[in-house]
């Protein structure tokens, strides 16, 4: 479960080092990725949800490495059918990203069904609501950036920013408590009195 706290870790703090025309990521996504995809390897015995997510994380961590190194390299397109394009890309991450963190929050709620188990699944649960409405809000502001007033699209960002960083925090604190409580049970087939 630590794993799945480091990767969401990863995939939800970004901090940037910009030298000229040169950005890197100092916490890069697909290393995220890499961690989720890891953490649900760990986990499938548990239910499907940790098998089934896995494709998607690797597929993640490929396409978010490629982002990652153009960005390192300074690659990047301009014109109106680029950022069409990387709207459309954005969009698609969006919803991926948000695919695979419900489908893990799905995949804690079953386990603790399956254990008799507080594993935090519901406060992972009801966070994960409010990313995805921030997560689909942020990408709407984007789009509309272009088409109305600068300035009150900047406010709107600023605003959505700061709600971000607060339920990114909130979440991940949340996924640690989890993990916290999972290390605590006994494995399965054992109970606190000894073998069942």
């Amino acid at each position: 479960m630590k794993k799945l706290f480091w990767g969401f870790f990863f995939v939800f703090f970004n901090f940037h080092l910009s030298i000229n025309q040169y950005t890197l990521q100092l916490l890069p996504d697909f290393v995220g990725y890499l961690l989720l995809f890891q953490g649900a390897k760990e986990l499938e015995t548990e239910n499907r949800y940790f098998k089934n997510i896995q494709p998607f994380t690797v597929g993640m961590a490929v396409y978010t490495a490629i982002l990652w190194a153009g960005e390192l390299l300074g690659l990047g397109g301009s014109g109106m059918s680029h950022q069409t394009l990387m709207g459309i890309l954005a969009l698609i991450s969006t919803a991926v990203a948000l695919y695979i963190s419900w489908v893990v929050v799905q995949g804690v709620l079953e386990m603790e069904s399956r254990r008799a188990a507080d594993l935090n699944g519901g406060t992972l649960y009801q966070w994960w609501k409010g990313l995805a409405v921030l997560r689909i809000a942020g990408w709407l502001l984007g789009r509309m950036a272009s088409l109305t007033n600068a300035a009150a699209v900047a406010v709107l960002a600023t605003a959505l920013a700061v709600a971000s960083i607060v339920l990114n925090m909130l979440y991940l604190i949340a996924w640690w408590r989890a993990a916290k409580a999972w290390e605590a049970l006994p494995p399965l087939g054992i109970s606190e009195e000894g073998i069942e």
